[in-house]
């Protein structure tokens, strides 16, 4: 409800007075940012606002010099919202209070709080019934008690007979009204800096190479730790698998996994059995991934554990104009960077595997980097449009880019890396089940450098072939 007010307030010209109970009164991108923000609720988070120089306090600036009250929970800072949030909402509030001053209404904005938890407590409503009888009605005199009240029962407030506007008057949901739109959507193979730019991709440095931190011995071979600056401050980890006999002809492997680098790579697992078998291999973490999975930030437990996930990074990013897609690109791109320098690997050639959700930056990495000679797909989403034409998906939130559908889609993207090969095994629908071989082939009949197989296998027989 405090949000609804707070939107209202920036578009509606019909208010007269305002009252904001308990909303999201923190900027995302305010000081002391501690990722990955205040992410909360979908409507709170403003996809893009970052770059705009947006953000939720700058709703409130188009309802001056009009009455308004900011009221908090001053435990909201401790259990609801981030540790910012009493310090960035106070902050945000001396700037506003700052244009009621220069329009000669500062009596007209106030700020109150209450000792009690997130919620529309007794001694809030008091203040909300004092507020508008103030501006409203004129009234001087304050309300000290609240009258004995019986609230409404919700079939009172129907507008329809079932209360569902959607059933009874056949309105439409997002989900429908987006289904509308990608309709008339083409997607079509883009160019390498479109992509670029709308994935946000930085690319590597000139000179990138890899930090060896460590090399010991294995059963034929050497492996060693390394690591590779993908972005400022940012370090992509990895191990490398160097066979002592390795064969010339063969590309050096680079393996995505949704689990990161430490699963498989123990003796007789597929990163070392692949190199056992004459191939250099390179496992690696991405953003989000591994050893790459971020810190806990400073806030309640509770708040922090619940925000201390993927879906909230990608919230993070995408308000800040950093898609984690596009983050998790850069990282791929710098690895190949590093394994191309990699003196071990002179000669060898490049090739990628992805499972699962690693799918999607692994295809735009190799739409990016033309010396990625071979892909290999395991259990990847099919489409974005099928993403839109399936009510309850279930696809990370992580790969989702806006506007994506505009420019292109993950077949159109297949098919401009030909003649590059490209394997789709056990391609997934958006509720991540398994599609049919000709379902699939259906799809991507564009792609004649796409090969479909049909069960996502992730062993050593299958990626042995590249």
């Amino acid at each position: 409800g405090g949000t609804l007010t707070m939107l209202l307030a920036c578009v509606d010209d019909r208010l007269a007075a305002a009252v904001v109970c308990s909303g999201n009164t923190e900027n995302l991108a305010c000081a002391d940012f501690n990722p990955p923000g205040s992410t909360d609720d979908a409507e709170q988070d403003f996809l893009g606002s970052g770059p705009l120089g947006f953000d939720r306090w700058d709703l409130l600036y188009p309802l001056a010099p009009k009455p308004l009250l900011v009221t908090v929970s001053d435990k909201d800072w401790f259990g609801t919202y981030s540790s910012s949030y009493l310090t960035s909402g106070l902050e945000e509030f001396q700037k506003l209070k700052k244009v009621y001053q220069v329009l000669g209404r500062p009596e007209r904005l106030e700020w109150a709080s209450t000792p009690l938890p997130h919620a529309l407590s007794y001694d809030t409503r008091l203040k909300v019934y004092n507020w508008f009888s103030r501006w409203l009605k004129g009234e001087a005199r304050p309300i000290v008690e609240e009258p004995p009240t019986q609230p409404e029962p919700e079939r009172a407030l129907w507008a329809t007979d079932t209360g569902n506007v959607v059933k009874a008057l056949g309105g439409e949901t997002p989900f429908t009204l987006n289904r509308k739109r990608s309709s008339s959507l083409v997607a079509q193979a883009v160019s390498p800096a479109a992509v670029e730019g709308l994935l946000a991709v930085e690319r590597p440095a000139p000179g990138t190479a890899f930090a060896v931190l460590g090399r010991v011995p294995s059963r034929g071979l050497e492996i060693e730790a390394v690591e590779v600056a993908s972005a400022p401050n940012v370090w992509a980890p990895a191990w490398l698998f160097l066979p002592k006999s390795a064969d010339p002809a063969r590309p050096a492997l680079l393996i995505l996994d949704p689990a990161g680098r430490l699963v498989r790579w123990r003796e007789d697992e597929l990163c070392q059995t692949l190199a056992a078998g004459g191939q250099p291999i390179c496992a690696a973490d991405v953003r989000g991934t591994g050893d790459l999975w971020p810190e806990f930030g400073r806030s309640h437990p509770r708040y922090a554990r619940s925000h201390n996930d993927e879906e909230n990074y990608a919230w993070a990013g995408l308000i800040l104009g950093r898609p984690l897609l596009g983050q998790r690109v850069t990282d791929i791109l710098a690895l190949a960077a590093a394994l191309r320098a990699h003196p071990a690997l002179k000669g060898h050639g490049l090739a990628l595997a992805a499972l699962g959700k690693m799918t999607v930056p692994a295809l735009f990495a190799a739409a990016l980097d033309p010396a990625i000679s071979s892909l290999y797909l395991a259990g990847g989403l099919v489409s974005f449009r099928n993403v839109v034409e399936t009510e309850n998906h279930a696809h990370p939130f992580a790969n989702f880019v806006p506007n994506l559908l505009r420019h292109t889609d993950l077949p159109e993207v297949a098919a401009s890396l030909a003649p590059l090969r490209v394997v789709l095994a056990g391609a997934v629908d958006a509720r991540n089940k398994r599609m049919e071989v000709d379902a699939v082939r259906r799809i991507y009949q564009g792609a004649r450098n796409v090969q479909v197989a049909d069960e996502a296998r992730w062993d050593a027989a299958s990626l042995s072939v590249f």
